[in-house]
Formats: C-alpha cells, sequence, structure tokens
C-alpha cells in the first residue's frame, strides 16, 4: 500500500503557487491522490501481484499508476519517466520523493514495463478510467444523482499505426527472416549459419530488396523478386524437415510459421506455370506490417485511408467526462467500436439516450437503447449523393402500405430491399431527364434500408429546430476525441490492440482528471475534500 502524505509540505506549497496557469495537473493530482488512491482502489491494483512476493518487495501500484498518469499527461517514455521521477521537482512532489536522494531513482523501467504489463493483462486500466469517474461523483460537482439515465455519445478517430506498412515483398521477405531467427534461436545458432547452411542469402542481407539486388524498373522485376522468395521459402521448410525431428516444435516456431503462412494465403496466388505471383485485389482482412500484426487497413471516409487503428470514445454528456474508451483494427466496422465498450458504460447505468453517427446505428448498444421504452437513439440521417438527378429523399417511401411515390406521383412496390418503377412508364416520364441519365436500360430503382423507418424518423427530426439542436449536444465527443489525439498524437504509442487499449483508457482517465481540476476551480477550491 502507498500512504503519502495528505497536507502539503513549505516546499510543496511553493512549487503548487508556480503552477496555477500551466501545468496544473500536478498540483491537483498531487493534492488528489489520496483520493484517487484510496484504500478499496488500492486493493483493486494490488490483486494484480502474488499474496505471496519473493525477492524484492513490489513497488506499491498506486505509486507506479500515478507515474502512468504522469507519463501521459507528458508524453514522455519510459527513460524520461524514471529520469524526471530523479530530477524533476514537480514529478518528485506527485511521486513523495522531494526527500529522497537524488542519486537513487525511485524505480526503473523494468518495474514500470512489468506493471504496465499487468495492467495490460488484467484489463485494470478500465478501473483506472472508472475509478477517475468515481472520483467526480464524490465532488458533488457533477449530475449523477439528478439524472434518470445516462446520455452518451460514441464517436471514433483514426489512429495510425506505431508499425511500418508494407509491400507483399517486404511482408513475405520479413516473415521469413523471422522465421530463420526463431529456428536460429531454438538451435541455438546464429540466423548466418543457418542462412549459409540452406542458402538463404536474401533473408540475412541489410534489407529485403538490397538481398534481392534487381532493377526495379525492369516490368518482370516483382514477379522474379517474388519467386526468388518462394524458392527461400521452400528450401527453408526443406532443411528444417531435415533437422527437426516429426513433432519438435515451439510456440514461438509456431507462430512464426502461422505469419509465413498467412502472408502467402493473403498475398500470392498461382500463375499457372508452377509458380506463385502477387494476386490481384486485397484480401479481406489484409495483415499490412510484421511489427504489428494488428495493423490493417480501413477508411474513416471515402477519402480517408487508415493505416493501422480506430479509436473509440464514449462520453457522458450530462458531466463531460469519458467513461468508456478503447482501439480496433482500422477495417472493423464502426457498430463493434461502441459494442467492445458497451460492458465499460453498463458499468455506470442505463442509456437513456445515445448520440451516434450512422455507422454506430446497427450496434448491440443502439438496438439496446432503442428497446427501452424511454430509449432514444439520436443520429443524423443517411444523405443521398446528389449527382444532378432526383435522390432519395425526393420520394415518398410508405413502409406501411409498401409502396413508393416518385415526384411525378407514379407507385412501385417494396420488395424486399428495394422498390423499382416500371421501365415504360419511366421512359415515358416528363421528368426523366432529372431522374435518369438517358442510357438508362430499366426503370428507377429506389433502394430500401434495412432500417429505413428509423432512417426516416432521424430525417424527420433535423429538419426541426429542435431537432438539430439535439444533434449538436453530441459536440462534448468530438471535443474528447480532440483531447484523446492531442494526447497521443496521429501515431498509436504502442503496438497492437491490447497495449493501445492501456493507452487510450489512461489518457482518458488523465483527462477526466482534468476535467474535475476546471470543474474545482470554478467552484473556487482547490481539493477535491472540499466539496465531498
Amino acid at each position: 500500500m502507498w500512504s503519502p502524505p495528505i497536507p502539503l509540505t513549505p516546499i510543496e506549497e511553493t512549487i503548487c503557487s508556480r503552477l496555477t496557469k500551466q501545468r496544473r495537473f500536478f498540483p491537483f493530482l498531487r493534492r488528489t491522490r489520496h483520493r484517487l488512491f484510496d484504500a478499496d482502489f488500492q486493493g483493486v491494483l494490488a490483486s494484480m501481484y502474488s499474496d505471496t512476493p519473493r525477492g524484492t518487495p513490489p513497488t506499491p501500484p498506486a505509486f507506479l499508476a500515478t507515474v502512468v498518469l504522469l507519463q501521459a499527461y507528458t508524453r514522455c517514455s519510459d527513460f524520461d519517466a524514471v529520469s524526471n521521477a530523479q530530477h524533476d521537482a514537480r514529478w518528485r512532489m506527485v511521486l513523495d520523493c522531494l526527500d529522497a536522494d537524488e542519486d537513487e531513482a525511485p524505480f526503473g523501467e523494468a518495474t514500470l514495463a512489468d506493471f504496465r504489463a499487468r495492467l495490460v493483462r488484467t484489463g485494470k486500466t478500465a478501473e483506472l478510467l472508472r475509478r477517475t469517474v468515481d472520483l467526480a461523483r464524490e465532488t458533488k460537482g457533477f449530475g449523477f444523482k439528478q439524472a434518470a439515465g445516462l446520455r452518451i455519445a460514441v464517436d471514433s478517430a483514426p489512429l495510425d499505426g506505431a508499425g511500418k506498412v508494407e509491400d507483399t515483398i517486404n511482408l513475405l521477405g520479413r516473415s521469413l527472416r523471422l522465421l530463420l531467427q526463431v529456428i536460429a534461436a531454438f538451435l541455438v545458432m546464429s540466423p548466418e549459419e543457418v542462412a549459409a547452411q540452406a542458402h538463404l542469402p536474401v533473408l540475412v542481407a541489410p534489407s529485403i530488396k538490397a538481398g534481392l539486388d534487381l532493377d526495379w524498373h525492369e516490368p518482370d522485376a516483382r514477379d522474379a523478386a517474388i519467386g526468388e522468395l518462394v524458392a527461400h521459402m521452400k528450401r527453408l521448410t526443406e532443411w528444417i524437415e531435415r533437422r527437426f525431428a516429426p513433432g519438435v516444435t515451439t510456440i514461438a516456431l509456431e507462430a512464426a510459421q502461422r505469419q509465413v503462412d498467412r502472408i502467402v494465403a493473403q498475398d500470392l496466388e498461382p500463375d499457372g506455370a508452377g509458380g506463385h505471383r502477387i494476386r490481384e485485389g486485397v484480401a479481406k482482412d489484409r495483415q499490412i506490417s510484421i511489427s504489428d500484426p494488428d495493423m490493417r487497413h480501413g477508411r474513416k471516409s471515402k477519402t480517408e485511408r487508415i493505416d493501422g487503428y480506430k479509436e473509440y470514445v464514449a462520453r457522458d454528456l450530462d458531466n463531460d467526462l469519458t467513461i468508456a474508451a478503447g482501439v480496433l483494427p482500422a477495417n472493423v466496422p464502426e457498430m463493434h467500436g461502441a459494442d467492445k465498450l458497451r460492458p465499460q458504460i453498463g458499468v455506470f447505468g442505463e442509456v437513456r439516450r445515445l448520440f451516434v453517427d450512422c455507422a454506430f446505428v446497427n450496434s448491440e448498444l443502439s438496438a439496446e437503447v432503442q428497446a427501452r421504452p424511454d430509449g432514444e437513439v439520436i443520429c443524423r440521417a443517411l444523405r443521398p449523393a446528389r449527382l444532378g438527378f432526383y435522390v432519395k429523399t425526393d420520394f415518398a417511401i410508405d413502409l406501411g402500405a409498401g409502396v413508393v411515390r416518385c415526384p411525378a406521383n407514379r407507385l412501385a412496390v417494396i420488395q424486399s430491399d428495394h422498390a423499382r418503377f416500371a421501365t415504360a412508364e419511366c421512359a415515358a416520364c416528363p421528368l426523366r431527364a432529372k431522374c435518369q441519365p438517358a442510357t438508362a436500360k430499366l426503370g428507377r430503382t429506389i433502394a430500401i434500408h434495412p432500417q429505413e423507418a428509423l432512417q426516416q424518423r432521424f430525417r424527420a427530426a433535423q429538419k426541426t429546430p429542435e431537432g438539430r439542436a439535439k444533434l449538436r449536444e453530441r459536440v462534448p465527443v468530438e471535443h474528447g476525441l480532440a483531447h484523446q489525439r492531442a494526447a497521443h498524437g496521429r501515431f498509436a504509442r504502442y503496438r497492437g490492440v491490447a497495449k493501445n487499449d492501456f493507452d487510450s483508457l489512461r489518457i482518458a482517465a488523465m483527462n477526466n482528471l482534468q476535467t474535475i481540476d476546471r470543474r474545482l476551480r470554478r467552484a473556487g477550491v482547490e481539493e477535491v475534500d472540499e466539496v465531498a
């Protein structure tokens, strides 16, 4: 357990007096740490460790959780975090190290990395975010008790991966190089020794393309590169079969082999002459990086491509707090992002109003809200593209009668997911020039959305001042995403979904603490205790 003193010392008062306009997070965390890390929450963090530790006693997890928050606030590395805790008076004040010897760091990089790994493995970072929301409740400056249900807004933002995006040649070559390194480690040999015996010169070259040594302006250079790498793969496989007894393997070896097989399956296809070539098109779930296998190609919009991830946040609009955050590969549909946040949101109660974009409407979270008698989903309707012709909204869709009426007052029957007007009527229609191109061979077809009734409700609401005012209520979630982006930048800090989940959650926790600080300043007080 970590039990730092509560009253500020004269030196700490001096430091805090200098941080009244900038870097206010340091004095706020110093004054609030005993409330944030109470005995119950310290017990939650301590559950990540053994009840009977061996060797050096572990550093109090609440102390390391404070380091994690400071690290998120200052965007520093593990090395700089250790250095700051040793030399920066602001860090030392928050960590209760002002009286400690500056020649000795209060913790090491390995200790911090181990603590972070435990948070990732056990999911306790979500508990840290939840604790900041509980702390906000204790200040009585928020509206938790007044609200009959939650008003939640969910949104996402692109997050470029920390790994390098690679083409097929580098993906295959680097996956083979990784397999070579795993085999060499298992046999207690160097990769160069294995490469010499198996005749794999490309895999030990400074780079894959340097090892191939091709003129890339030649039209058949790519096919030649793929042929050489496939030959390397076959020679490595044959060498393994000669050296390894049947059934002999390791977890690392199996993982490396699976990665090679995945790259071959997703990027190559038979060329019809016994060889391989790069396949046409893009595989559905294509891996784009060896160093970060979780990264994927995705899109935020038609014009904005993402190479990595999407970050999702759920904002409590009544209290201006982030109550859930997470990350998913960029190619995962956004509705699954909302569903990933659903368990985190459910801890705080039922959602009465949900503010989302159209991409989230098909989520289980949205369906759950719509199923409640007092539940409401607020969203902009899908916007039809105007290409010089009548758009869908110019047609009257009567779901009750099962018909669609066109601007020329003709009817078409709704059949499953569409309604098609008679070809002869459209050909003779005086409004055809405004409805269809002259080359159209069939009558006009209107697509019927699977949730057409809901889209009609959205469309009707946004035509009224009250409906547009409701739509504007989701703006704070965009501000929350902007704060997240400012804290970690354009690129993901870590590699993999789990570690970036950790980073997203701890940044959200840090932003919540800053929100509490702003509320306290508006109330004219310095500490949570004064309004609790």
